[in-house]
């Protein structure tokens, strides 16, 4: 029930595959790929692309994330976390071809039942993206999910961990203080998404990966970067603004 954040994309891939995988043992790998229509259709990555891979390995049991804005307001949204339930071709389709539908279990799901049995229980069908590239007539057709084991650290911005969440913990590798120099604030980013840190009663939401040493020099980094001193240099003159106004027109707040 943890969410394992990498800082970079090959982390994250790797550890969705070994988790994959282990699942392999159980039930078969779907291979899926995209519709691809346009010469540049087939190889822009997913970010130029709406959200969609060219090409998805999924399963029954399988942790994944929408990767598209569904329906916002019943918690479909970009990030959300399910469990397939089934994959299901029609008319005699086998795998390496779209899936008619994937069964997907989101536990945050508030719409309307699809199942009676289960009401998290919701049909997730392909959709079409026009890709961003210079023709600007390439299209891709794919089911809108991604593995959701793991993430980048600028991927779980805006998602939530603890308890009554879809992922009860996040596992953060931080990476190396290179990468904090370079992406100043990304440490933040990964801590603060968990709800607690923890007290004498409870454990905190979230956990270090077991690959990397975190000690107190790796926490205090201090990051010297021109980015950071421009970041500095700018949130300084904005509290001299405000010292400056506060004592311009104290007098309206004291009237």
């Amino acid at each position: 029930h943890g969410m394992f954040v990498f800082p970079t994309h090959q982390e994250e891939d790797n550890h969705n595959k070994a988790k994959l995988l282990q699942l392999n043992q159980l039930f078969p790998i779907a291979k899926i790929n995209a519709v691809c229509q346009g010469p540049h259709s087939k190889n822009l990555p997913s970010d130029k692309a709406g959200g969609l891979s060219k090409t998805l390995y999924l399963c029954k049991n399988a942790k994944v994330m929408l990767s598209v804005n569904v329906c916002v307001k019943f918690g479909l949204f970009n990030g959300a976390v399910g469990k397939v339930i089934d994959i299901i071709y029609l008319d005699g389709k086998t795998n390496d071809t779209l899936p008619h539908v994937i069964m997907v279990e989101f536990p945050n799901y508030s719409g309307p039942p699809f199942i009676a049995e289960n009401e998290k229980i919701i049909p997730v069908i392909p959709v079409e993206r026009r890709l961003d590239c210079s023709c600007q007539f390439c299209k891709r057709k794919q089911i809108p999910l991604r593995l959701g084991w793991a993430t980048t650290i600028h991927r779980c911005q805006g998602q939530t961990i603890g308890a009554g969440e879809a992922n009860r913990y996040i596992v953060i590798n931080p990476g190396t203080r290179s990468f904090e120099s370079k992406t100043p604030g990304a440490l933040f980013v990964a801590l603060s998404r968990a709800k607690s840190a923890g007290n004498c009663k409870s454990d905190p939401d979230f956990a270090w990966h077991p690959s990397v040493l975190v000690n107190e020099d790796r926490l205090c980094h201090v990051v010297n970067t021109p980015s950071t001193r421009a970041r500095k240099s700018e949130i300084d003159r904005i509290a001299q603004m405000s010292k400056i106004t506060w004592e311009k027109w104290q007098h309206l707040h004291e009237e």
